[in-house]
């Protein structure tokens, strides 16, 4: 949930003034205490520039590896270097450094964003079946076994449609 800029600053105003505690604070303006402590962290950081909301975008791969070599050298957490950053999810500074330790900088480039479409084992008829061996034939005998079951669930799939189309239109 977003909350406005007022009630962000108004919460990290009043918890710093020493009014209450971070639970006190969270409960009295109806807010988490992962937002608020973010929050706190990004004024104490940036002032009210930090608690401005930010649209969403994509960071490069000097960027990423700025902000891990940032980590490293300071010994800060990735809570403290999202509120140095300006970069409203820590969870995806976490991303970044599992990235970096197990493939290095190469593994900090953009990931695409959008949705993958798996690709086919074995597309039929790539190789003639006399060249097949034993496991590759029974791999292509389940695949059109497969593809043999989807599409006679699809012709019963669509001859209910029609039956109930025409049961709509006699009534």
């Amino acid at each position: 949930m977003k909350y406005p800029v007022s009630v962000r600053l108004s919460a990290v105003q009043y918890y710093l003034s020493r009014k209450g505690t971070l639970n006190e604070t969270a409960l009295l303006f109806g807010v988490g205490k992962s937002p608020l402590g973010r929050w706190i962290r990004a004024f104490r950081q940036q002032g009210e520039a930090g608690l401005e909301h930010r649209l969403s975008r994509t960071y490069t791969q000097d960027f990423r590896l700025g902000v891990i070599r940032y980590m490293m050298k300071h010994k800060c957490s990735s809570a403290e270097a999202s509120a140095h950053f300006a970069i409203p999810n820590e969870t995806l500074i976490q991303q970044w450094l599992k990235r970096y330790r197990e493939g290095g900088a190469e593994a900090l480039h953009p990931v695409k964003k959008g949705v993958s479409v798996p690709k086919a084992k074995s597309p039929p008829g790539s190789k003639p079946f006399c060249e097949m061996t034993y496991a590759e034939l029974q791999e292509e005998l389940e695949y059109l076994r497969a593809e043999n079951a989807y599409l006679k669930k699809l012709k019963a799939l669509r001859e209910e449609n029609a039956l109930r189309e025409q049961q709509k239109k006699q009534k």
